[in-house]
């Protein structure tokens, strides 16, 4: 669901920007998480991502936290 003026705040949260194509999230997801690691950082919660382009664009650009 889409909300006008919604914003999500979260506290100790790490995140990524990252442009990859829509099939290749998984290789995203897993470079975030071997950033984790690399910093001993241990997720407690359920990963998502943001879309920031077009969904129908041929190279996505999202977040993921």
């Amino acid at each position: 669901m889409i909300v006008a003026n919604h914003q999500i705040a979260y506290r100790n949260v790490a995140s990524k920007l990252y442009n990859f194509l829509p099939e290749e999230i998984d290789l995203a997801i897993a470079d975030f998480i071997q950033i984790l690691e690399k910093y001993n950082y241990t997720p407690t919660g359920t990963m998502f991502f943001s879309i920031i382009s077009d969904p129908t664009a041929e190279v996505m650009t999202a977040q993921i936290f």
